[in-house]
C-alpha cells in the first residue's frame, strides 16, 4: 500500500498524473478525507483521464471517450451506490455484478474504472467479497473507492489500495474560492470559518440562501436558549422543528421526495420507511434529514463556546459573526455544562439517523440545554 497526503482536488490529480505518465495505474486507490474537498471530482477526473484516447497525463477532453465520460455515459466508467432497501448499504450481490463486469474487457475506453464514492457504506459480506477482486484484478480494472471514514473499511481491504488523503482546505483558500464565485467579503470568510476545510460546505453555505437563513435561524434560537427559563423550552422545541422543516419546502418537489439538505445532512432513513415509501415515511425522513442539519449547525454554536471558554480568540470561531452573542451567551454556562451540551448534541444526531422522533428528540434538547432553572 502506499500513502499519499494532498489538498483539494488539484494536488491529487498532480500527484495521481504520475501513474498516467508511467501507463501503469494502480488497479485500486482509496480516496479518504471529509466532505466536500474534491473527493469525488477527483475520481471522476481522474477515470476520465484513464480512458482517454490520447493517453497523456490527463484527459483532452475532446476526443469520443473523453465526451462521452463528460456525461456520465461512457460504458468502461461504472458507479456503484448503495442499492438495498433502505438505501444505506452496498450490498453483497452488486459486488457480485461488479466481479462479473469487471472480467470482461473495457469496449468503449482504455480501461474499466468502478467507482465507489460511498465505499463506507460496503456491507461487511460485501467488502470480504470485493477483497477477491483487490487480491487478484484483471490488468485492465481500476476500482476507485471514497469515504470520510476509513475506520468502517477492512484493514485488508485498505491494505490492497493506494491511499490518497484529502486534507481539509485553509480558511483562506476556502475565502479565496468563495470570492471567485463573487460572494461578497465578509459572507465568503464567515463561510469559510464555518465550513471546517470543506468546500462543498462552504459553497452551499454562501451561495444558497436558504442553507444561510436555516444556519441564521439556528444561531438565533440558540442565542436564546441561554437565556430562556425551563418553561419557555416546547416553545423553542416547535420552533427549532419549525426550521429544520424548512428543508422539505425547499427540496422535495413530491411528497414523498428524500433529497438530504444542501449542508450535508447524512439520509438516516430506516429499511421499513424506504419499502414502504408512502407520504407518513417520506415526510419522517425528511424531518429527521432537516434537524440533523440544524443539529450541526448548534454543534458548531456550542464548539465555538468551548473555545471561548478556553482562551480562544473570536477570530479562530466557526461563527466568527456572532462573536458578541457568544460571549453574551457564555456567561450563562458553566464549563461542564458546555461539555454536557456539546456531548448530548452529537448523542442526538446519532440518535437520529437510528429513527429517534424527531419531536420527542427535539423537546429533550430545548429542555437539557437550557441553563437556567
Amino acid at each position: 500500500m502506499s500513502y499519499t497526503d494532498v489538498l483539494g482536488q488539484q494536488e491529487a490529480l498532480r500527484v495521481l498524473r504520475g501513474a498516467l505518465t508511467s501507463g501503469k495505474p494502480g488497479h485500486a486507490y482509496l480516496f479518504h478525507g471529509p466532505e466536500g474537498v474534491g473527493k469525488t471530482m477527483a475520481a471522476t477526473a481522474f477515470a476520465q483521464a484513464l480512458n482517454c484516447e490520447r493517453g497523456g497525463p490527463e484527459a483532452c477532453g475532446e476526443c469520443l471517450a473523453c465526451r462521452r465520460a463528460a456525461h456520465g455515459n461512457l460504458r468502461d466508467i461504472e458507479l456503484i451506490e448503495p442499492g438495498s432497501k433502505s438505501g444505506q448499504t452496498i450490498e453483497i450481490d452488486q459486488v457480485r455484478d461488479l466481479i462479473t463486469r469487471a472480467s470482461t474487457r473495457p469496449t468503449e475506453g482504455r480501461r474499466k474504472v468502478f467507482l465507489l464514492p460511498q465505499s463506507h457504506r460496503l456491507s461487511p459480506p460485501a467488502m470480504h467479497t470485493l477483497l477477491k477482486t483487490l487480491e487478484e484484478p484483471p490488468e485492465f480494472v481500476t476500482l476507485i473507492l471514497e469515504t470520510r471514514d476509513l475506520t468502517s473499511l477492512l484493514p485488508t481491504l485498505i491494505s490492497r489500495c493506494q491511499t490518497v488523503r484529502f486534507r481539509p482546505l485553509s480558511p483562506d483558500a476556502l475565502a479565496e474560492i468563495l470570492r471567485s464565485r463573487n460572494v461578497p467579503e465578509a459572507k465568503a470568510n464567515v463561510a469559510a470559518a464555518y465550513a471546517q476545510g470543506s468546500a462543498g460546505d462552504a459553497i452551499a453555505l454562501a451561495t444558497d440562501a436558504a442553507i444561510w437563513k436555516r444556519r441564521e435561524q439556528t444561531l438565533d434560537l440558540m442565542a436564546k436558549v441561554a437565556r430562556m427559563r425551563r418553561a419557555e423550552t416546547l416553545r423553542a422545541a416547535e420552533e427549532l422543528q419549525k426550521i429544520a422543516a424548512t428543508v422539505k419546502a425547499e427540496k422535495s418537489p413530491a411528497p414523498d421526495d428524500d433529497a438530504p439538505d444542501s449542508g450535508g445532512a447524512a439520509d438516516s432513513s430506516s429499511a421499513d420507511e424506504s419499502a414502504g415509501g408512502g407520504d407518513a415515511s417520506g415526510s419522517a425522513r425528511s424531518a429527521r434529514v432537516g434537524l440533523s442539519g440544524v443539529l450541526r449547525v448548534a454543534q458548531a454554536w456550542y464548539g465555538d463556546l468551548l473555545a471561548l471558554q478556553a482562551g480562544g480568540e473570536p477570530a479562530g470561531l466557526r461563527n466568527p459573526d456572532r462573536a458578541d452573542e457568544l460571549q453574551a451567551a457564555l456567561r450563562a454556562y458553566s464549563p461542564p455544562q458546555l461539555y454536557a451540551a456539546l456531548d448530548l448534541l452529537l448523542k442526538s444526531e446519532y440518535l437520529l439517523q437510528r429513527n429517534a422522533n424527531p419531536r420527542l428528540l427535539s423537546e429533550t434538547l430545548m429542555l437539557r440545554l437550557c441553563p437556567q432553572g
